[in-house]
């Protein structure tokens, strides 16, 4: 999604099924399917965007490899396959406004690339999911797996710390979100109830409890964007069968 919400990306992407991107210009009120030049079978469930909407890379699930377009406003963007080396397998990926600074998850590490996918270095290790940044890439927020904590880092990756009391350091962190300039950061784990929210960059924080959230589990996908908070949650008793809901607020 772009800093301002006007562009946004959609996947069907599985194992099984080709890969296809759908593109919004309008705040998502109408999506068009791009062209699509990734073999059937490509898992590619996370991905990044540009504010531009020339820049997109999407990472493997089931692989070290990252997916990167530099033509995605054309009517057939052509793709390119990178290797994260030393990266198995991938999970999330976010990018600040420019694609010039890129991070990715994965079951070693944290990993890092400044040139779109060509070289990638390795900043933490360990077994993490969720990670989320501000578009200016000085806040970034990194959520470990299966059971953890969050780690935050507010001087653009050079350090992280460990994030404590009231967020649990025992948890699964996948559905994490940072607002566009670092202040507002949320994390959340499908095994919690609350979402815990900072507005202090991440210094103090306080939890919070969706409406029905006793139903309903977020599972590893959460939004702020301009003055609104988003986080789709699924029925906690039909996991399987595309059950859900959507919760929004503003701030």
């Amino acid at each position: 999604m772009s800093s301002d919400g006007s562009k946004c990306i959609f996947i069907n992407a599985s194992v099984t099924a080709t890969f296809d991107v759908y593109y919004s210009t309008d705040y998502g009120v109408t999506f068009a399917k791009k062209g699509n030049s990734i073999a059937v079978g490509t898992n590619v469930p996370y991905i990044a965007m540009s504010d531009d909407g020339n820049t997109v890379i999407g990472t493997n699930a089931n692989s070290a490899f990252a997916y990167v377009t530099t033509n995605f406003s054309d009517a057939s963007p052509t793709w390119e396959s990178k290797t994260i080396t030393g990266a198995f397998p991938c999970r999330m990926v976010v990018a600040n406004s420019t694609c010039s600074i890129i991070y990715t998850t994965a079951q070693n590490g944290i990993f890092k690339t400044t040139n779109i996918g060509t070289t990638w270095s390795r900043l933490l290790t360990g077994n993490w999911f969720g990670i989320a940044m501000s578009k200016d890439a000085s806040t970034i927020v990194g959520g470990q797996y299966p059971s953890g904590s969050v780690y935050i880092s507010r001087n653009s990756g050079v350090s992280f710390s460990q994030v404590t009391s009231p967020v649990p350091t025992n948890l699964p962190w996948a559905a994490l979100a940072v607002s566009n300039n670092g202040k507002i950061i949320s994390v959340s784990s499908y095994l919690s109830s609350p979402i815990y929210i900072s507005y202090t960059s991440g210094v103090s924080w306080i939890a919070y409890t969706p409406p029905d959230i006793t139903n309903y589990q977020i599972d590893n996908s959460i939004a702020i964007q301009n003055n609104l908070f988003i986080a789709p949650y699924n029925l906690k008793s039909n996991m399987t069968g595309g059950v859900g809901a959507v919760f929004m607020s503003s701030y």
